[in-house]
């Protein structure tokens, strides 16, 4: 969205712990036009967008453009140095990054939203700001226009094609399960003993699922990010969800024995040929995912939208699951 030039100056950065760059001042980018792109590694929408920030600064870095990545926590364990610096490595992120872990910086910029970008003109303004998916083609234009009053003479591309069908401009997309969060503070389960905070609860099958809410099996702590397995190879547990969607992943951490593993089963069986998410492998007969650091899983890539049952299955005490995401798909222009 833009805003009236030359009426909001762009706050300084505060609180910062850079992750991959020495320390970097806003107002040592003066003559600049800057890009902030707020971001956290668990969150299935910044992966997504941060594909077109990459892209962006390797067009426009040699044209005026700086990118500047403001890693904000969603989850505690996001809070970790190393499993940013891991997620940063893996994300092939070439930019600058710091860790916003206090949230000094995303509340100076009174962002609300993961993930946003606000653009800042030459002379540290904000210009333009954008907020979640979608709308890259007008946002990678008002780049270009920013450019453009740096050097008149530059020469810049056209707008790069949309990366997924699902954001080319008119997509129509299918209304899908909401996301949803496991612990207590933000979650809602549809079993009938609830959640009883900071307890363990034995969780019984549920007789009927609900659509689109989760139900739990075995033994379990409720904490306020999560759901805690406390059962073993004799009880195992499960996450039950009643979903519809084109993809699932979910956000989950190995307990503090190190990597652990969950099974996963669509409609009560292994995952079939044509639906493996990226991060499950066949080990005989099941389908798992081996969980070796608290991130985002992608479990389940169905070829339809139709409604279906995912059970999370696992016998690894100690390992939490924090929130299930569910993927969206376009259908046509």
């Amino acid at each position: 969205m833009k805003l009236n030039r030359g009426v909001l100056k762009a706050a300084e950065f505060k609180g910062l712990d850079w992750v991959n760059s020495p320390p970097v001042k806003l107002s040592d980018l003066k003559g600049h036009v800057v890009l902030v792109h707020f971001w956290d590694y668990t969150y299935f929408n910044c992966l997504q967008a941060i594909n077109y920030i990459k892209v962006w600064n390797g067009r426009y870095r040699d044209k005026g453009l700086k990118v500047i990545g403001i890693h904000t926590p969603e989850f505690s364990f996001s809070k970790n140095r190393e499993y940013v610096v891991k997620a940063v490595e893996d994300l092939g992120i070439d930019f600058p990054v710091a860790m916003d872990n206090d949230f000094q910086t995303w509340h100076a910029f009174s962002n609300r939203y993961w993930p946003s970008d606000y653009l800042i003109d030459k002379d540290g303004f904000l210009a333009d700001y954008h907020i979640g998916q979608g709308g890259y083609r007008q946002f990678e234009m008002a780049i270009q226009e920013l450019l453009l009053e740096l050097d008149p003479h530059v020469v810049l591309p056209k707008p790069i094609e949309a990366l997924r069908p699902e954001d080319r401009e008119g997509a129509r997309l299918t209304s899908v399960t909401p996301d949803l969060y496991l612990g207590f503070r933000r979650g809602r389960i549809g079993n009938k003993e609830g959640f009883i905070p900071y307890q363990t609860v034995q969780y019984r099958r549920p007789g009927t699922l609900a659509h689109d809410i989760y139900h739990a099996v075995g033994k379990w702590t409720d904490l306020p990010e999560c759901l805690r397995f406390e059962g073993n190879h004799t009880k195992p547990g499960e996450i039950i969800i009643s979903y519809h969607a084109k993809a699932v992943v979910v956000v989950v951490a190995p307990g503090q024995e190190g990597p652990q593993e969950f099974e996963v089963l669509q409609d009560g069986q292994p995952l079939s040929a044509i639906a493996p998410g990226l991060d499950t492998v066949r080990d005989g007969d099941r389908t798992i995912v081996r969980c070796d650091y608290p991130r985002l899983y992608s479990v389940v890539k169905n070829a339809d939208r139709k409604r279906h049952v995912l059970t999370l299955r696992t016998a690894s005490k100690g390992i939490c699951f924090y929130s299930l995401n569910f993927i969206n798909a376009a259908v046509g222009r």
